[in-house]
């Protein structure tokens, strides 16, 4: 397994929407769908994050594992 670059926390309120990226690319989403199903994961692409989520995962994002970042989210 590759190593982690970093996890970024989007979620809004009391539910969790938090992705962790890896140097090969790959995407963890965990993630809490309502009150009822919490701590959902999934492995997705960047294909699967919408436009609007990505740019809040870049607005949270540590200045210093942006450029990654941006390069995994546009690959």
């Amino acid at each position: 397994m590759e190593n982690e670059i970093c996890t970024i926390s989007i979620g809004g309120g009391w539910l969790d929407d938090d992705y962790t990226f890896y140097e090969d690319g790959r995407i963890k989403r965990f993630y809490d769908q309502s009150s009822f199903s919490y701590n959902n994961t999934e492995w997705i692409t960047a294909q699967n994050i919408s436009d609007s989520k990505k740019q809040k995962i870049i607005e949270n994002c540590p200045e210093d594992k942006k450029q990654i970042i941006i390069q995994i989210l546009n690959s």
